[in-house]
């Protein structure tokens, strides 16, 4: 029984990049199954993916003649994943499992599918079972190190990298997210390490090149990082993120112009990518073009600023903050990290709608009215990587942020997202003496060498309790350190289109 399993794990359940009681939560508005398909059927309809089109006709044709197909079922959920239809395919795959419950690899999948939504405790609990009943699946630990990873609890999801390679040592995707995870502990050395030993393993690795050409850029040896992004390129000509990553290593460089093509390049692949236009916008500003830039990343109106109304009669602003900040502290899912390589002294609750406490959940309802307002008030440019692309269905991954005195985000933006956000629950007090502490600062790049004197187009936005600050996602943004014992306690969001 376990070799068989075991098998069925194998190819199907496929390792992730960092790209019914029994089976994890229930499905998420679940809706008559002949309902979906007909959706599903719709929308793979104008797929411009032919191959795409033609296996979903085909599975759709094996569910008329059994409508419990389960290997149909799980497919068309893949499909609905890949085209943008999270929701469909949480209920499609959740069907195949009821087909077929010994199907562990569509468990997995689902917790991939989980994962991708930003739905972190689900997802969770699929990886959870099918360990439990394959300890020794390696992809199994490598996909939940990806997701401990993800969460911020980089010391466990080395632990999982690390046994996913016991089991296969010549796994290279276990390789490079272990580098990854290293990378992120400031192990930048132990992450080449890791990096070239995927690459040994599987030569011309892009995951693994492109990872390795980030850390090396983080040791200062650019020329060898943009070496490791060209390669990769040149292996795969249409990966959006190694150029996004070989955009910024230019900027930093101080080759605008170069900057300009390679975003050409990828805006002509995908008008929506928001880390392009902004690279390209900081490139015409270091070019003297300030009209462009300002018109790809002016901040004349964004960040919006919202002050949000209580929720309800029986509490005021300050009564509902207090609950919320309350359900933060005393979350089960709230990890501490103290890192200076990245910040320092800070606690997180991710997966905050996963896990709904009743402030959560009332808070969930006003911020997803606010963004509906938000889009509803926009202009609709088609030239704009953010008017642009207004989405019509989105999902919301939102988490908590806990920050003690001298804690601080460094500049950073929220890639693979259209807008990203931020309310205030709770705050430090005033420290005499400290301007700007704990204010949310948007630079773009201007704290790049290269971009030294244009400062002048730094924003900052005062926090206050209640204020739910709205920006695109590409907008490259930190907070400023705050001193003394008190603590600040946010909520930060993505909205990314479905």
């Amino acid at each position: 029984m376990k070799s068989t399993i075991g098998k069925r794990i194998g190819e199907a359940n496929r390792p992730v990049q960092q790209d019914e009681s029994s089976h994890g939560p229930e499905p998420l508005g679940a809706r008559p199954l002949s309902e979906v398909l007909a959706q599903l059927d719709a929308a793979t309809a104008g797929a411009a993916d032919q191959r795409l089109r033609a296996a979903a006709r085909r599975y759709l044709v094996a569910l008329r003649s059994r409508p419990d197909h389960p290997d149909a079922l799980h497919g068309l959920g893949q499909i609905a994943g890949r085209i943008g239809k999270a929701s469909l395919a949480v209920q499609l795959m959740h069907a195949a499992i009821r087909s077929d419950p010994a199907r562990l690899d569509f468990v997995g999948n689902l917790g991939n599918l989980y994962k991708g939504m930003g739905r972190f405790g689900p997802a969770i609990a699929c990886y959870r079972q099918v360990l439990d009943a394959v300890p020794d699946s390696a992809v199994a630990h490598n996909n939940l190190g990806n997701l401990l990873q993800e969460q911020g609890d980089l010391d466990q999801a080395v632990e999982s990298y690390r046994r996913a390679l016991a089991i296969k040592a010549d796994y290279a995707d276990a390789w490079t997210n272990l580098g990854n995870t290293l990378q992120k502990q400031g192990q930048s050395e132990a992450a080449v390490a890791a990096f070239n030993k995927a690459l040994e393993l599987k030569p011309g690795f892009p995951a693994a090149l492109m990872n390795l050409g980030s850390t090396l850029q983080q040791l200062g040896k650019a020329e060898q990082a943009v070496a490791c992004l060209e390669q990769v390129l040149a292996l795969q000509p249409n990966s959006t993120p190694a150029a996004n990553k070989l955009q910024r290593i230019y900027l930093e460089q101080g080759r605008y112009r170069e900057v300009l093509a390679v975003g050409r390049d990828v805006r002509q692949r995908s008008s929506a990518n928001q880390m392009a236009a902004a690279c390209e916008a900081f490139a015409h500003l270091a070019l003297g073009d300030r009209a462009r830039f300002e018109y790809l990343y002016g901040m004349a109106e964004l960040p919006a600023k919202v002050m949000l109304e209580p929720p309800g009669d029986d509490l005021d602003l300050a009564g509902f903050n207090q609950a919320l900040s309350a359900e933060i502290l005393s979350h089960p899912s709230l990890k501490w990290i103290d890192d200076s390589y990245e910040t320092s002294r800070r606690g997180f609750v991710y997966g905050l709608l996963d896990q709904k406490t009743p402030a959560v959940e009332r808070f969930g309802g006003q911020l997803k009215a606010a963004i509906e307002r938000f889009k509803a008030g926009l202009p609709v440019d088609p030239g704009h990587p953010f008017f642009g692309n207004i989405p019509d269905d989105t999902t919301i991954n939102l988490w908590a942020t806990v920050l003690n005195g001298g804690g601080y985000h460094p500049p950073h933006h929220h890639e693979g997202n259209w807008l990203s956000g931020v309310y205030y629950a709770k705050l430090p007090r005033p420290t005499a003496g400290e301007d700007h502490a704990g204010w949310i600062e948007f630079d773009g790049f201007t704290h790049l060498p290269g971009m030294a004197g244009q400062g002048n187009f730094v924003r900052r936005v005062e926090p206050r309790e209640g204020l739910l600050v709205l920006f695109p996602s590409y907008f490259m943004h930190g907070t400023v350190a705050f001193s003394g014992d008190d603590t600040r306690i946010s909520l930060a969001f993505d909205i990314a289109p479905l």
